[in-house]
């Protein structure tokens, strides 16, 4: 990561870098790469999760409008479902075959 609310991905094929995504004014909290490589995620203060193609550094989409920034995310080993964790406890995870979220839980009021 570069800096409050860009994303630097090293392109070794012809030694340069370019900017895959840039979200003004928001920190960047977390990230993470599908299994199968194709995948970035990255979450943070704007509440939101969003999906990045590694091959094409198109954005794919975004889960928007959570409930708190996001802590953390990874992805299913099918790379098809990614989970966030969210500052507020919330758990979610989705399934972007049909862009819906499949399972929601809060791990504070769990306890």
């Amino acid at each position: 990561m570069s800096g409050r609310g860009a994303i630097r991905i090293l392109q070794p094929d012809f030694f340069g870098t370019s900017t895959l995504a840039s979200q003004p004014g928001t920190d960047i909290r977390t990230s993470a790469v599908s299994p199968d490589l194709r995948t970035l995620a990255l979450g943070g203060d704007d509440q939101a999760v969003h999906l990045y193609n590694l091959q094409t550094h198109q954005k794919h989409g975004a889960f928007s409008g959570l409930s708190a920034p996001v802590n953390q995310i990874c992805f299913s080993a099918d790379s098809l479902k990614p989970a966030a964790a969210l500052h507020d406890g919330t758990l979610l995870i989705w399934d972007t075959s049909e862009w819906h979220a499949l399972n929601t839980a809060n791990t504070l009021q769990a306890r």
